[in-house]
């Protein structure tokens, strides 16, 4: 299964799968959606995935499989960037475009020797697992650490009212419960 929204990014990688008989191109998709579809109705074995794609990118695709119908993926895409964050998710390889023939046949070695593997439900787990501690590491900060004045102070994120740029700086601005009669007056502080 091809999923790329670029038309001409899906030909060449159908063309270079034509050389490899033991593979046929089940479904190309253009984005996320038609891709969840697809798996559903035809539970490829390998699934060539972009990364950017409008609406939802392919690790969001990846999350959404359900694991027993999870195929191989092997990420093909322009950006580099990605490329930790592919193989946190366990995809089989990570290919920028452009590729040659070369790289493509490397990846296919890969692809053969996984998908003939009997261990195919512990590769979904692994993914799924990965995946699940991926989104627990992408979670908003709890606090911040800054220094001021040679000390180190950390600030809840509950307590900051905003923030603002200043050169090559920041100003936090941070509202305080003061302790008083009913502990009920705030005030503003910055640091």
């Amino acid at each position: 299964m091809i999923v790329d929204d670029e038309p001409r990014s899906r030909a060449i990688a159908r063309r270079m799968l034509a050389s490899y008989p033991a593979f046929a191109v089940v479904a190309e998709c253009a984005n996320g959606y038609d891709a969840l579809a697809a798996v559903s109705e035809f539970e490829p074995h390998l699934m060539l995935l972009d990364i950017q794609m409008p609406e939802m990118d392919g690790f969001a695709v990846v999350k959404k499989i359900k694991p027993e119908q999870l195929p191989v993926v092997a990420f093909l895409t322009a950006f580099d960037q990605y490329a930790v964050r592919a193989f946190e998710v366990h995809a089989l390889d990570y290919l920028l475009k452009p590729f040659d023939e070369e790289r493509f046949a490397s990846m296919m070695r890969r692809v053969e020797e996984r998908v003939t593997a009997a261990d195919g439900p512990l590769y979904a787990r692994r993914v799924f697992t990965m995946l699940e501690t991926l989104t627990a590491a992408n979670s908003y900060a709890e606090r911040f650490v800054v220094r001021l004045h040679g000390k180190i102070l950390v600030i809840p994120v509950a307590e900051v009212d905003w923030i603002k740029a200043e050169d090559n700086y920041i100003r936090i601005h941070r509202v305080l419960l003061l302790p008083g009669p009913g502990d009920s007056l705030v005030t503003v502080r910055s640091a």
